[in-house]
């Protein structure tokens, strides 16, 4: 009789212990697919961030090439005001008002860090200095 309680008590022990090693083993596999995906998506981001970036690159050089030509516009303005007559016409002189005031402003192209905070997901990011 105590064999066989023995062997049932192993038994169980033992299926116990396949349960624990299956469970540990279940959260193990989960917490590293939710890594594999974690590491994934940041890859994404991170080369939609690259493009954000090279979008504000190449408006920032566009947009200093206008502000060069308002800044030029500003100049003339101040050297002709500073005269009695101005030796401009006045079309020249509206021309050089008319790039002053359509002076544009720089919006960045922030599409991907907008989408990561709004997401929770800015955290995926594991460099620091980045």
């Amino acid at each position: 009789m105590t064999n066989t309680n023995d062997i049932k008590w192993k038994r169980t022990v033992a299926e116990g212990a396949a349960i624990v090693i299956s469970i540990l083993l279940a959260f193990w596999i989960d917490t590293w697919w939710e890594d594999r995906k974690e590491a994934q998506l940041e890859v994404v981001y991170l080369h939609e961030l690259q493009e954000d970036f090279e979008q504000n690159k190449s408006r920032l050089e566009d947009q200093i090439a206008e502000f060069e030509e308002t800044a030029r516009s500003m100049f003339v303005l101040q050297q002709q005001s500073a005269l009695d007559s101005p030796s401009m016409s006045v079309a020249e002189l509206n021309e050089n008002f008319s790039q002053i005031i359509n002076m544009s402003g720089f919006f960045p192209v922030n599409r991907a860090y907008a989408n990561m905070t709004g997401s929770g997901d800015l955290k995926l990011i594991r460099s620091r200095p980045l």
